[in-house]
Parts: structure tokens; C-alpha cells; sequence
């Protein structure tokens, strides 16, 4: 493989990865933000979203409301507001937080799960590939029945981690969601995974 060639396949792959980010990502896996309203006609509300996603609500109609979690894997409080007020969450575990406004809990509440789904491009054919711990703290192991060239990249597109192997250290790096690409060399596939760093 020439020079040229290698540099025009890596030109290529950071040119493709916004567009997976905004359109392939975007449809199911890439961290978005969710937009509720938050009022007397919100009874059991049911999000269902991704770890890493934000949820954002805001006041409507009369009176002086809270948001308040009550139990799950998740703590917030966005103090009293009335209409028009936002607040915002990001979730960063899996499982589900009940919520509810304080003075009005029996017709403001509602649940949010939350789901971790790691692969970005399904690969029905190809065996299973187990990432874990997702979200990660410090390394990430990579079980599949092989060893794979792995890099791993921003959001952005920007390479931060290359190297062969199935346990990667990723302690050094900013908290945030990241892009592991496993290149299988043997049978010229690659598959793109989401890894949240916390």
C-alpha cells in the first residue's frame, strides 16, 4: 500500500465519520437531547432514551412546578419554576429514575429508562463482539474471538487510540461518548462501536 493511498483511505474514513455521526448515529445511537413538556396534563410520562442522551423540559400552562427524582439511578432537582422555565439532564447510567413534581405527584410524574445500545452499523453476519464495562472509568475489554487493530475517535472524527489488541486503556481520555472502530484485517470487516468514557 503506497503513501498516497494510505493517506487518501484515512482522508476518506475522517470525511465519512461526521456523516455517520449526524445521519447513522443520529437515528438511534448518537447522544441527543429529548424535549418534554412539564405541566398538569403530564401524568405518567414515559422517556426511553440512550445513556448519554439529555432530557430537556419545559413548563407549561399555570402554576408553580418542580422536578424532582424520587428513586432510580439518577438524582436531580430542578428547583420551582413556572411557564416557560427549562431544565435539563444528562443521563449517564443505565436503568430507570422515577420522577415527579413535589406538590402535584399525582398527576406529574413519569419514568425515565435508560438503554445502552453499543452498535452503531448492526453486523448481522459477524459474530458477536462483547465491549465491556460500558460506561468505562478507565479500560474497556474487547471480546470477540479475535484480536483486532482498534482505533478510537471523537465525535468529531478525531483519532485518539490506535493500537492492536482486545484491552484498551482509556483513562487518559476526557469524559465523553467515543467512536471504537475494531478493523478485522482477516476478513476485511469493520465494525464501529459507542463507548461512553465517564
Amino acid at each position: 500500500m503506497t503513501k498516497k493511498y494510505a493517506m487518501k483511505k484515512i482522508l476518506l474514513f475522517l470525511f465519512i465519520i461526521p456523516f455517520i455521526s449526524l445521519s447513522q448515529i443520529n437515528q438511534d445511537n448518537n447522544p441527543t437531547t429529548h424535549y418534554y413538556d412539564w405541566g398538569y396534563n403530564t401524568a405518567n410520562q414515559q422517556i426511553n432514551i440512550e445513556v448519554g442522551d439529555t432530557v430537556e423540559w419545559t413548563w407549561v400552562g399555570g402554576g408553580n412546578h418542580n422536578l424532582v427524582s424520587t428513586s432510580g439511578t439518577e438524582s436531580f432537582d430542578s428547583g420551582y419554576g413556572s411557564a416557560g422555565k427549562k431544565f435539563s439532564y444528562t443521563f449517564n447510567n443505565i436503568g430507570s429514575t422515577d420522577f415527579v413534581c413535589t406538590p402535584h405527584a399525582g398527576n406529574m410524574f413519569g419514568t425515565v429508562t435508560v438503554s445502552n445500545s453499543l452498535s452503531l452499523i448492526p453486523e448481522k453476519s459477524v459474530e458477536k463482539i462483547n465491549i465491556y464495562p460500558n460506561p468505562t472509568y478507565s479500560q474497556i475489554t474487547i471480546e470477540g474471538g479475535k484480536q483486532f487493530y482498534v482505533e478510537i475517535y471523537t465525535l468529531s472524527g478525531k483519532k485518539v487510540i490506535s493500537l492492536t489488541g482486545n484491552i484498551i486503556d482509556m483513562s487518559n481520555l476526557p469524559s465523553a461518548t467515543y467512536l471504537v472502530k475494531l478493523n478485522d484485517t482477516a476478513e476485511n470487516k469493520e465494525l464501529i462501536y459507542k463507548v461512553l468514557k465517564k
